[in-house]
């Protein structure tokens, strides 16, 4: 017969000194939540910590993520501004502007991958202490610099403005015969040949606006302009002058600084995030005139006026003496909205060599209203 041992498992489930053995229950080895209005331990206590520990690493997760993002989607448009300078700063000369926005590009792109790949990970102090450094200078430095940019470009007008004051030296006057330096100076053939050409139109532009950005017709203007801002024409004998030489020095001092501001002037503009931007809206303007005003225009009494984009003009007028057919050229004056005509044939309306001004009052597509001499007449189309 097999003895089985007392402390044996079978035997304590088949009898104690009480009666039959029950299987011991095994308490389940998870954590319970407290019930609400009983008494916490340590161990409850415990328990909800680690909860509210999770939940506040989970929100910090997700925001190393969204902010991550976020700097990654900033650092495009900052990467187009960055290219945008560094092709205009080779042509303005200007270095700094050729790495300082391609470093903060590169710094955003930086702390959006190290923002994400250590979502699950402490940042150290030194790491965070960079990224706060960086955000500083990267919202300080624009501001910085929008506020130089106002402060040199008033300078450049004020000295604008006293060149501008200076007597224009005599040399430079026409004479009785209406040259200087045996150039016959035609006031009525435009402002390119004029003495100074569009130099002196420039600084009196600047003096008066305090502004200047790069535009079509902007450019077209500093093109013109010779190397010492005169007319090519002039002889070498007025140019050559000692009081000349200097007043044109001067000229081009401003001009060439004009020139370097236009750079600036788009770089403020672009932190300032200006939508109407002056010198474009006029150019516009402009061309939106031109545009309008182009085509043959007729009245009630059958009188005509072409005006074409190619700067020619012409019109058939009826006068008491009779019809007279009017050619020449046209220039218009944005600025003032006048229309400007320069006869080139016999007429009777001008004598040769003279123009007249015809101011614009109102244009669209089928009404043209004007004004000359004094008088404010209406065609259509």
């Amino acid at each position: 017969m097999v003895r089985r041992k007392r402390g044996s498992k079978r035997f304590l489930n088949k009898r104690s000194e009480n009666g039959p053995c029950k299987p011991v229950e095994q308490k389940a080895n998870r954590k319970t939540l407290p019930v609400k209005g009983a008494d916490l331990t340590d161990t409850d206590m415990l328990d909800r910590r680690d909860l509210q520990e999770y939940a506040a690493n989970t929100h910090m997760r997700t925001l190393k993520v969204i902010f991550g993002l976020v700097c990654l989607v900033a650092a495009l448009p900052l990467g187009l501004f960055a290219w945008e300078c560094f092709l205009a700063s080779n042509y303005a000369g200007e270095l700094l502007l050729k790495f300082v926005p391609a470093a903060f590009t590169l710094g955003l792109i930086c702390i959006g991958f190290f923002l994400i790949s250590r979502r699950c990970s402490v940042i150290s102090t030194r790491a965070k202490t960079g990224i706060v450094i960086f955000f500083g200078l990267l919202v300080v430095s624009p501001a910085l610099l929008d506020i130089h940019i106002r402060h040199e470009r008033k300078i450049l007008q004020t000295r604008a403005q006293n060149f501008l004051l200076r007597p224009i030296p005599k040399l430079l006057i026409p004479n009785s015969e209406g040259e200087v330096g045996g150039y016959y100076v035609d006031t009525n053939a435009g402002i390119a040949n004029g003495v100074f050409g569009y130099s002196r139109v420039l600084i009196e532009r600047y003096a008066n606006k305090g502004r200047i950005r790069w535009s079509a017709a902007i450019q077209g203007e500093f093109a013109c302009t010779g190397d010492n801002c005169l007319n090519p024409n002039i002889s070498a004998e007025v140019t050559t002058n000692e009081e000349v030489r200097h007043y044109s020095a001067e000229s081009h001092a401003i001009l060439a600084k004009e020139w370097r501001m236009g750079f600036w002037q788009w770089i403020e503009d672009s932190i300032e995030m200006k939508a109407k931007i002056p010198e474009i809206e006029e150019e516009d303007q402009y061309n939106g005139w031109i545009d309008q005003l182009g085509g043959t225009w007729t009245n009630e009494n059958f009188e005509t006026m072409t005006i074409s984009n190619n700067g020619t003009f012409s019109a058939r007028w009826v006068s008491p003496v009779g019809t007279n057919i009017f050619k020449g050229t046209e220039l218009f004056i944005g600025g003032a909205s006048t229309l400007r005509v320069i006869r080139d044939t016999q007429s009777h309306i001008l004598q040769d060599g003279d123009e007249k001004n015809i101011r614009i009052l109102h244009v669209d597509a089928y009404n043209l209203i004007y004004e000359l001499d004094g008088q404010t007449n209406s065609m259509k189309r």
